[in-house]
């Protein structure tokens, strides 16, 4: 019996909608201390979901401002988990059986994917095979900078232009259901025919 994956037209993945708080901006020498992770089909079904802060071990390294910005407490963080399980939980969102590897989606995805990277390198484990195209939502934003209708590309710049609350920003999960609703509002606007609603 074959084991390879079905190929599947780009068009037709999953997508993993991913968003990481981290304690500080370098992947190098700062850590991920929350992940959370949506996973979804072409057509909007919801597929898998993880949502999990992290137990940092470098707090020494961390960044103050990016410590304030995501809202780090130790108390906050009393029930977190490992790095070790985090990137278990993700891997599972990622790694399905019969299916190809979903297509990445972040603001900013680039951010995210080299910290994820530097977790799974500093964890020993090999990463989970996402799909290599990613889509930004930063990136599909920009087209509004370029009609003038907003200043710039950042989340809560892009959510206020349409409208979506920005309460809990800068928290994982929060900030992925930020960003699926930006997705669901920028596609359509390049003329996809499963984008609208």
């Amino acid at each position: 019996m074959s084991t390879e994956k079905p190929r599947v037209p780009s068009h037709h993945r999953d997508l993993v909608f991913v968003d990481v708080e981290t304690t500080g901006l370098d992947p190098k020498k700062h850590e991920i201390i929350e992940i959370a992770a949506i996973r979804r089909t072409f057509d909007r079904k919801l597929v898998a979901a993880t949502s999990m802060k992290i137990r940092p071990s470098r707090l020494q390294d961390a960044d103050l401002g990016a410590l304030l910005v995501n809202g780090y407490s130790p108390k906050g963080w009393e029930e977190a988990g490992s790095l070790l399980e985090a990137l278990t939980r993700f891997s599972a969102i990622v790694e399905l059986a019969d299916q190809p590897g979903p297509i990445l989606v972040g603001h900013n995805v680039g951010f995210d994917r080299s910290f994820i990277a530097a977790a799974y390198e500093a964890e020993h484990l090999p990463p989970p095979a996402a799909d290599y195209h990613s889509i930004d939502t930063a990136s599909l934003a920009w087209s509004l900078c370029a009609q003038g209708l907003i200043e710039r590309v950042k989340l809560e710049v892009v959510c206020d232009f349409f409208g979506i609350s920005n309460e809990g920003a800068h928290g994982a999960w929060r900030d992925v259901e930020r960003t699926i609703a930006v997705y669901d509002r920028l596609v359509p606007m390049f003329g996809n025919p499963r984008g609208g609603r």
